[in-house]
């Protein structure tokens, strides 16, 4: 699968990490088929910010009730990784919860956002994903 995501959202998505830094960023994925229309800034509400996330259950909640009905769902969250890789660590394998669901995942240093990786949830792993970015 090919992942579609407008230029604008990478930006947003980017934009969250450096703003959080040094603390992980997070929100939530919005589109449908393979497309990502839409990113939502969340809360990061985790107990340990600065090395793990958890988006605000209330932002989760009103867009699930926002989507209803439009044809457009959450197709996944992003999170950042301060001063880490643009890579699954041993916490986000923990929090897989369902197999299909997009993460995406940025590093952020410093010297501001850097490398942003895509991965598909799949039997409790991560699959990296292919992505047009247009």
């Amino acid at each position: 699968m090919t992942l579609r995501v407008p230029r604008s959202c990478l930006d947003q998505i980017r934009a969250a990490g450096q703003d959080a830094y040094p603390l992980e960023a997070c929100g939530l994925l919005i589109g449908r088929d393979g497309e990502v229309m839409q990113v939502v800034p969340a809360d990061n509400i985790s107990a340990t910010p600065d090395k793990a996330f958890e988006v605000d259950p209330q932002t989760l909640i009103h867009w699930q009730k926002k989507l209803r009905g439009t044809g457009r769902c959450i197709l996944g969250s992003y999170h950042s990784h301060p001063d880490h890789p643009a890579a699954p660590s041993g916490r986000d394998r923990v929090r897989i919860t369902e197999d299909g669901q997009l993460w995406v995942i940025l590093s952020v240093t410093p010297d501001g956002a850097g490398e942003i990786n895509f991965f598909q949830a799949q039997e409790g792993d991560f699959a990296p994903l292919k992505v047009s970015v247009f």
